[in-house]
């Protein structure tokens, strides 16, 4: 995120005065320009079909990508997104890595990623090659993203990024673990120099 001038970020804590994230999703998708491609990310397979749905419902050409999908009708999709034939395009984590979708304006991140590597990886996917983007990212602090406001803002505060609305939550971050060692991981361990004798 350092030295990405170019991007635009908006994180929307909901509470209980604004829970319905369908709506704070309409309200972003209502304030970017007509013809823009759009990407929104949730976090499982159901719910990309639910919240495609419900864009269809309201008029949008929306597509679709996520992990049930075999090779060609992900690549059908993908095809339609990158053609302008789809304005939204509904996907899950397999759209936040390798995929080289040019002019994504916004990015909404409608449930949080599991970690925050994700989440930058998500927004990553707007604002590229020196052009303008926007992410508009809806965090409400339920189940596993009370654990991560700590780290979140912490990114966001290298990235240059303020959002008061984050200190509500505990600002802890939590250590990594390596995938094979645990919590007990140290990346840097003392090696002896040489061999050790040891008396008794």
């Amino acid at each position: 995120m350092r030295g990405r001038r170019s991007m635009y970020l908006r994180l929307g804590v909901l509470n209980h005065t604004n829970p319905n994230p369908s709506e704070r999703l309409l309200a972003a998708l209502r304030q970017t320009p007509p013809k823009s491609r759009t990407l929104v990310f949730v976090l499982y397979k159901k719910e990309a079909w639910r919240v495609g749905q419900m864009l269809r419902q309201q008029g949008y050409c929306v597509c679709e990508l996520h992990g049930d999908m075999g090779q060609h009708n992900r690549l059908e999709e993908l095809a339609r997104f990158k053609q302008g034939d789809a304005q939204v395009m509904v996907a899950t984590d397999v759209a936040a890595r390798g995929l080289d979708i040019p002019n994504v304006e916004t990015v909404v991140n409608y449930t949080f990623p599991l970690t925050v590597e994700d989440y930058v990886h998500r927004i990553g996917r707007t604002g590229r090659g020196g052009k303008r983007g926007k992410s508009v990212t809806l965090f409400t602090g339920d189940r596993h993203e009370r654990g991560l406001a700590g780290e979140l803002a912490g990114v966001l505060r290298a990235g240059g990024f303020e959002c008061k609305e984050l200190g509500r939550f505990p600002q802890q971050v939590r250590k990594k673990e390596h995938p094979v060692y645990g919590a007990f991981f140290r990346e840097q361990v003392p090696v002896p120099a040489g061999p050790r004798r040891i008396v008794f």
